[in-house]
């Protein structure tokens, strides 16, 4: 059956193309045709009912000619042949409308029908004839047009039926009345069932088309911007800075540009790398466990940090938006990757600075405190040192309690230089001394179970460097090796030498290139690194230091001030033997001039009867002070309460010729009272004194007008060289003591 239908709509076609073939089309059926409406069809169905006419012809002419010959009616045989000749005619002619040839067919087919009825009867074939006309109209024309065919084909009839009663019309003898009425009225019956049936459908095909049409126009716009939006959204993913791909299957699927550039893999290896390896081995349980819940449809945050690991094996930080989908039939999730090992970079240097920030604040409140009861201790201490005699054993406690009060103030001083929070600043130092005065706070920081060990040249050389962050490079250096030893102690070795001619040195980024340096040895007796690890060491944020206990960014500081000094550093490690590092700072071309003779070996200049207001809300160190300046033979008021002073000051101002005032007071701070009183008189001299305090600088009390500026603790010497050089006293034998820098001949 199949292959007889299949035979039977390919001999319909070729016969379809056979009478294409057969006569000109017009311009409206090539119109039709490339936009394929109504107009085509019907034109297509007038050209093939036409031409299957011109095929089938001869077979109805030839009989008609005969039958007309025979009997006579040659009427007959002219009509014929006229139509058919204009059958002929309105097929082959070209340049002919639509409607010229469909409204010359059916004329044709309604005359030729009329007078076969007129000339042979109702048994004629003129009864098909007309029957076709109104049918025609209605697929050809429409619905109207088959209307007014069949009040054409009705008062043809009627007319008949008049002349067939009214007259003796021979065609019709053989038919009564009542037989010509029945037949009449069948024929119109049908003829109009017909020709409606067929105006109605053709108008309903052509509302079906016309909505195809617009469907398909619809239809055709949509995916139009079907395809723009899909053109943008892959000019979105495409150019996305983050990763953009499915994850399905355990693999990833469908990865945008910026997978691959952040992760290191290629499309090819992404392809067939397992999700779960690009992933950091601590996060993985965390990452896999809330993808499988998402996958359930459970709540799961939408984004999220991890660590990923590229081809290279580095860490990068990322954050993930992932949302539940189905792929090509399948659960899976669409992932949204950014890379934000930048921002966590950022966010550390942040943390660190805000760590050094607070060292520097605690640093400075401390600071302030500590170093005024250390003002008294010491104060206390000096004077009772003088008091004993030279052989009392008193003395040797005093001794070792002024060693340990001056450590406690070099540590002290070592704090706020290490917290620290001003611009850098680069000047000639003396190594050795700096490297010295570090690892006094070095000791405070590292356990009792770590001996330091000191090998320290001070004279190996000056370097242009900012001593803070020195002072960082050794804290640094050190306290990592402390973490080393921090279970079984050790020994800190710490070294400081002149390597000038030294030759190539270390490898990498960091090789010490061949030239003068100073040298600083860090050796602990640790754990030790294995080469993986020390691979890694100077990379930002990289820790072998559990949680919590290092941010991964001290040797990066280190590496950052070497570099930027031009120095280089080498590191040598062995398992369980422990770690040397070396680090080199070009020397400087300049030459010290230092004089030899020491001025803490002369002694203070001595008052001569001078009066002096000091000023302090410490009594403890208001008394401490009143008795140093009377050992220096000075004539001294005390107060501890600054208006008092100044209500002093101002009843007697000529009574003094010298203030000196702490600066931090309730009330009246000390550089408020230096103001009034100098207002009162401008030529009296003013020491200003502190523990710490960050907005007073010597800047600031220049422009205050104070004469000097007093740190504390400070000794009696210490306050008689100052007394000394604001009154314009001369210490006999007393040279000058500060570090002259002067440039070396090239």
């Amino acid at each position: 059956m199949e292959e007889t239908r299949k035979s039977t709509i390919g001999f319909v076609d070729k016969l379809i193309a056979l009478l294409d073939r057969i006569g000109p089309q017009s311009e409206e059926m090539g119109a039709g045709k490339r936009g394929n409406s109504l107009q085509y069809w019907r034109e297509r169905i007038l050209f093939s009912t036409l031409r299957v006419a011109l095929v089938l012809a001869p077979f109805v002419y030839v009989p008609g000619v005969v039958f007309g010959v025979v009997n006579g009616r040659w009427g007959v045989v002219i009509v014929d042949s006229v139509v058919l000749a204009w059958l002929i005619l309105i097929v082959l002619s070209k340049g002919v409308s639509y409607s010229f040839r469909a409204g010359s067919m059916m004329c044709s087919i309604y005359v030729l029908g009329i007078y076969l009825i007129h000339a042979v009867g109702m048994k004629s074939a003129g009864l098909a004839w007309i029957f076709a006309f109104p049918i025609f109209g209605g697929l050809f024309f429409g619905l109207r047009i088959a209307l007014v065919a069949l009040i054409l084909n009705f008062s043809a009839l009627f007319g008949f039926g008049l002349m067939m009663n009214l007259t003796s019309w021979s065609p019709m003898r053989s038919l009564s009345t009542g037989q010509w009425a029945i037949m009449s009225a069948n024929m119109l019956f049908l003829n109009a069932v017909a020709a409606i049936s067929v105006a109605v459908l053709v108008r309903g095909l052509e509302f079906s088309l016309r909505k195809e049409q617009s469907a398909l126009k619809e239809l055709s716009m949509e995916r139009s911007q079907l395809r723009e939006s899909e053109r943008k959204y892959r000019l979105v993913v495409e150019h996305a800075n983050e990763a953009i791909f499915i994850a399905q299957d355990g693999l990833i699927k469908f990865p945008n540009p910026s997978a691959p550039r952040i992760t290191g893999y290629t499309y090819e290896q992404l392809g067939r790398t397992p999700f779960i390896e690009l992933i950091h081995p601590e996060d993985r349980s965390m990452v896999t466990e809330r993808h499988a819940r998402r996958l359930r449809g459970e709540i799961v945050p939408d984004n999220y940090a991890f660590r990923v690991l590229s081809s290279s094996r580095d860490v990068r930080w990322v954050t993930i938006n992932a949302v539940a989908t189905t792929w090509e039939g399948k659960p899976a999730t669409l992932n949204f990757i950014r890379d934000i090992t930048d921002q966590k970079q950022l966010e550390s240097q942040l943390l660190q600075a805000r760590k050094m920030e607070a060292v520097g604040s605690l640093a400075g409140g401390i600071a302030h405190d500590f170093n005024n009861i250390l003002a008294a201790m010491l104060g206390y201490a000096e004077l009772a040192f003088q008091d004993v005699a030279p052989e009392s054993r008193a003395r040797n406690g005093l001794t070792e309690l002024l060693k340990a009060g001056e450590r406690a103030t070099s540590l002290v001083r070592q704090l706020l230089t290490f917290g620290r929070r001003t611009e850098y600043e680069r000047k000639p130092i003396r190594i050795g001394e700096l490297v010295q005065e570090a690892l006094e706070l070095v000791g405070a920081l590292i356990p009792s179970t770590i001996r330091i060990k000191e090998e320290l040249d001070l004279d190996a050389g000056i370097v242009e460097a900012d001593p803070t962050q020195i002072h960082q490079v050794i804290v640094n250096l050190c306290t990592n090796a402390a973490h080393a030893m921090k279970e079984d102690g050790g020994i800190l070795t710490v070294a400081v030498r002149n390597a000038s001619g030294l030759r190539d040195k270390g490898a990498g980024p960091l090789a010490v290139q061949p030239g003068d340096y100073a040298e600083v040895m860090v050796e602990d007796t640790g754990k030790g690194m294995p080469p993986e690890v020390m691979e890694r060491i100077f990379e930002p944020y990289y820790s072998t230091k559990s949680g919590g206990e290092g941010s991964g960014l001290g040797l990066a500081v280190v590496h950052g001030v070497v570099k930027s000094h031009g120095g280089g550093i080498e590191i040598s490690s062995e398992v369980g033997k422990g770690t040397r590092v070396n680090v080199y700072f070009p020397l400087s071309r300049q030459v010290e001039e230092v004089q030899t003779e020491s001025n803490l070996e002369l002694p203070p200049p001595r008052g001569g009867a001078e009066r002096v207001l000091y000023v302090d809300d410490e009594p403890a160190i208001a008394d401490v002070g009143k008795q140093m300046l009377e050992r220096l033979g000075y004539h001294v008021t005390a107060k501890t309460h600054s208006g008092d002073a100044l209500r002093t000051f101002v009843s007697a101002p000529a009574d003094f010729d010298l203030v000196i005032t702490d600066i931090t007071m309730p009330g009246l701070t000390g550089e408020k009272l230096a103001e009034e009183i100098m207002r009162v008189r401008p030529d009296i001299p003013v020491i200003l004194c502190t523990g710490y305090s960050e907005r007073v600088s010597e800047e600031f009390a220049e422009r205050l007008g104070v004469r000097r500026l007093m740190m504390k603790p400070f000794t009696i010497k210490d306050l008689g060289l100052a007394i000394g050089e604001v009154l314009g006293k001369d210490v006999p034998g007393r040279k000058d003591n500060r570090v002259k820098m002067t440039p070396t001949k090239e």
